[in-house]
């Protein structure tokens, strides 16, 4: 596999890769901060970004899709960036132009931005009102928002979503996937102003040292996660547990907070009658190599749906640049190249775990799984930041 650095020049090791993207994120961010010497500032009229946030900052999406493109943007670009939780106004002008709140508690500032790029939110965005006072609203579209299964499910559908209902009046579209571009197309949007963005994937926070084991898990929230999805993990891992003598972890479960509230699925841990399960709270980013680092194999069941088809290979992506061997079941176009991608069979799975529990293939599959993370990272970063900027001229020229 040829590792390109982010100059696009080809260097001889993983480790002279990582030696790179590490000193280019970390200039980056440090940049964005303000907090070098001799650091270099936009200058005053510089064209003003917000990006807002579906969650917390350095929650997954939010992490690849909106603090990496604000960091890395101001450093490219020139751009004066920011990320917002919330949305204001001028209290003497509340029909003018929008306020972007940033998500700092003891530091609070307001950016009446130029441009808004928005991430899914189950609300109502004033698109409208953004247009009318000269500001461009951008819409990041990470999942396919009309083919999810809880929207067929009377039970779980919320009355409090409101996406599909302004997602079509935003100025341009960064999609997640290809297939997500040939979806919005499909429905009408105009093809100039859909662009495909993949995750800005962090080349370096992932980053992990784990060892061979017997321990298997996955990063997964099940509130969202499409029930075939599940119902592989039992089908096909659980069996694994007490017959090769494995653990498993669940980083992502939460307590059962959707029983009576609509909108949620009850499921929200696997729920296996074992000790053998380890059940985890959700974590963030810089967190999350942590807790990667105490499994050994890291496992992804995808069933193949109209809304996985839309999905990204964030979970591999992740397992992968923790250092962890993939053990992966899906059907999913972009996981065939995906080093650990095995037939959609219990034997399959069985004897990928089994070749996994070797020490010696263990250490090259951890090798090679990290070497193709890296290898991701750096073309999705280049990619992402040339679609982002060919929106934002499209919209602002």
């Amino acid at each position: 596999m040829r590792l390109l650095n982010t100059d696009g020049e080809e260097v001889e090791s993983l480790e002279e890769l990582l030696r790179d993207l590490d000193a280019d994120d970390r200039r980056a961010i440090l940049e964005r901060q303000g907090s070098m010497p001799s650091a270099w500032q936009p200058p005053e009229d510089a064209l003003m970004v917000t990006f807002l946030l579906n969650r917390h900052p350095y929650a997954g999406g939010d992490y690849y899709r909106a603090f990496r493109p604000a960091a890395l943007t101001s450093a490219r670009f020139g751009w004066h960036t920011s990320l917002s939780n919330k949305v204001t106004t001028l209290t003497e002008e509340p029909d003018g132009r929008l306020g972007f709140v940033t998500p700092s508690v003891e530091n609070l500032k307001v950016f009446f931005s130029d441009v808004v790029v928005v991430r899914p939110v189950g609300n109502l965005f004033p698109v409208a009102q953004a247009q009318a006072a000269g500001q461009k609203v951008i819409a990041d579209v990470d999942d396919d928002p009309w083919n999810h299964e809880d929207l067929f499910n009377p039970d779980l559908v919320s009355d409090e979503d409101h996406y599909l209902e302004w997602l079509d009046q935003c100025d341009a579209w960064l999609c997640s996937t290809k297939y997500l571009c040939a979806l919005l197309r499909g429905e009408g949007f105009p093809p100039d102003r859909v662009f495909w963005a993949p995750n800005l994937y962090d080349p370096s926070a992932l980053n992990a040292e784990p060892k061979p084991g017997r321990r298997l898990g996955t990063r997964l929230w099940l509130g969202g996660r499409q029930d075939a999805d599940v119902v592989m993990y039992d089908e096909l891992v659980y069996p694994l547990l007490d017959k090769l003598d494995c653990s498993f972890t669940h980083i992502g479960a939460m307590e059962d907070l959707a029983v009576g509230k609509v909108g949620q699925k009850a499921r929200r841990s696997f729920g296996w009658d074992t000790p053998r399960l380890i059940e985890r709270d959700s974590v963030v980013i810089p967190e999350m190599s942590k807790e990667l680092a105490k499994i050994s194999i890291g496992t992804i069941m995808m069933s193949d749906n109209a809304y996985n088809r839309a999905k990204t290979e964030t979970h591999a992506a992740e397992l992968g640049l923790a250092g962890l061997p993939l053990v992966s079941a899906s059907p999913h176009e972009l996981y065939r190249s995906i080093p650990g991608t095995v037939a959609l069979t219990a034997d399959a799975v069985e004897a990928r775990v089994r070749e996994l529990l070797d020490p010696d293939i263990w250490h090259a599959e951890s090798k090679r799984i990290k070497a193709w993370g890296r290898a991701l990272a750096v073309r999705h970063e280049s990619q992402y930041l040339e679609a982002l900027l060919q929106a934002v001229n499209a919209v602002t020229k």
